[in-house]
């Protein structure tokens, strides 16, 4: 089995990553966005990955639509995506404001750790770069939405997960990939609050 989350950041895929991650077996090849040269990665990480993975039965990774290796176009990475793999889960978030927010914050701070929890001081950033990132996430929207019609798949959001914590969608996930899904698992990586990042105040940090 060949499994894919496309997505961007800010958008729980990280926290999705993990939670399906946790129910495979040895024999898959796992890794967290492995054609994005700075992240950590969950499985094997270096510029080989590309090659490792096509040569893999058993695989599984997330990467966002504007990731790629060396030499190869984005065009060319969302064909080979959605020919490769045999099951590709779209992920995007339907608040804009907190997606730009959020991308923004970390950008301007240039923090290294997008996962720890934090107080985002929105205040602080420039109009001009958050108008620079509400631009992206509107690419990043259009792109993810054109995929979803070209290649007729399901677009989930973080909202519907995350938030709401809607099982029904949860388990279609599960069920889409063919995993029978562990609820000890769900409820620690996706239906917990602790794995929130942003704090609506200064004072959570304390």
């Amino acid at each position: 089995m060949k499994i894919c989350i496309l997505s961007f950041g800010r958008t729980g895929s990280t926290s999705l990553f993990r939670a399906i991650f946790k129910h495979l077996g040895q024999d898959f090849y796992c890794a967290c966005e492995p054609f994005n040269y700075g992240a950590l990665k969950f499985g094997e990480k270096d510029e080989n990955a590309f090659d490792q993975i096509c040569n893999e039965n058993n695989v599984f990774i997330k990467t966002h639509i504007h990731h790629r290796p060396k030499g190869k176009s984005i065009e060319f990475m969302h064909e080979w995506i959605f020919n490769f793999f045999d099951k590709v889960i779209l992920l995007d978030r339907k608040d804009t404001i907190a997606l730009t927010e959020s991308h923004a914050y970390m950008k301007y701070s240039k923090t290294k750790d997008w996962h720890s929890k934090q107080f985002y001081d929105i205040s602080t950033i420039p109009t001009e770069f958050i108008k620079e990132w509400e631009t992206r996430i509107g690419d990043y929207k259009k792109t993810i939405n054109e995929l979803s019609i070209k290649y007729d798949k399901k677009i989930y959001y973080y909202e519907d997960i995350f938030l709401d914590k809607n099982m029904e969608i949860i388990n279609e996930i599960f069920n889409y990939i063919e995993i029978k899904p562990n609820f000890k698992i769900i409820e620690n990586d996706i239906l917990s609050d602790n794995n929130k990042v942003r704090l609506e105040n200064i004072k959570s940090l304390i």
